[in-house]
């Protein structure tokens, strides 16, 4: 088993489920898991492992991987809100508390709301990083 199986087998686990009560398994997930694997085991640069898993299908759009490494960002919970707006604000919500915790250690989900009570982190740096990612919309 290489370096690449152990890590990408362990990282984060949300692609192979919708988690909590909408639980159910996401056939395709595996090609965003062996996107991981095989990143890690061809030792592509962390700078681009993140590139790609934020922007890979703008960077490269005809690249099946970079679209695939885009599934980072969209396998989060699926919470089924009747509230549409409600539901796009708490699922982008997710993707910059992943996105923060993962990429920077760091939890900023709080500045959501308020500003963070230990680190310099602002709700206006909290909208601004929303701002980038209000873009995503997920595929059919």
């Amino acid at each position: 088993m290489s370096g690449g199986d152990v890590t990408g087998s362990t990282w984060p686990a949300t692609p192979d489920s919708n988690g909590f009560e909408f639980d159910f398994e996401r056939p395709n997930a595996w090609h965003y898991r062996d996107w991981v694997i095989d990143s890690l085991n061809d030792d592509l640069g962390y700078d681009q492992f993140l590139m790609q898993q934020i922007a890979g299908d703008e960077l490269a759009p005809r690249d099946f991987g970079s679209r695939v490494a885009t599934g980072f960002c969209r396998h989060g919970p699926t919470v089924g809100n009747q509230s549409l707006e409600k539901n796009r604000w708490d699922e982008l919500d997710d993707v910059i508390s992943t996105t923060s915790e993962v990429f920077l250690g760091l939890t900023i989900g709080c500045a959501r709301c308020h500003d963070h009570k230990y680190d310099p982190i602002t709700q206006k740096d909290y909208y601004s990083l929303l701002a980038v990612f209000r873009t995503i919309r997920k595929g059919r």
